[in-house]
């Protein structure tokens, strides 16, 4: 039960590592609360939910795998070399895909929910 908890707990070092270390992870952190107090705010439904949860952690855990991804690169290979530059692109390149279609499905789900709040206002106003 001990090995188990301090795999827990070497997680957490991890994440709390990132978090203040890695200023990208910090700011797919702070556009993850602003998604879910819009998605409250907009009222979604379970399903809506499930997905939004999926790609916040989708594009939360490319971001913690591009961190260490890059800090293993730095590790191995300290002076400059193009593959080192191209592993650390690569990597990046999946945290942008990953975060291109998350705020994609953002769009689908809460552009619906905007415009029928805006209605609901103009009509009421023209009433």
């Amino acid at each position: 039960m001990r090995g188990i908890l301090k795999t827990f707990v070497f997680a957490w070092n991890g994440l709390v590592y990132g978090f203040k270390s890695q200023r990208n992870i910090r700011i797919h952190s702070a556009l993850s609360i602003i998604t879910l107090l819009v998605a409250n705010f907009l009222q979604i439904n379970t399903i809506e939910w499930l997905v939004i949860f999926l790609c916040m952690g989708l594009v939360l855990g490319l971001e913690y795998l591009n961190s260490s991804i890059e800090e293993l690169t730095d590790l191995v290979n300290p002076q400059y070399d193009i593959r080192a530059g191209r592993v650390k692109d690569l990597s990046a390149g999946a945290v942008l895909i990953g975060s291109i279609f998350a705020f994609l499905i953002a769009l689908i789900i809460f552009i619906p929910k905007i415009l029928n709040l805006f209605n609901s206002f103009y009509s009421i106003g023209k009433g």
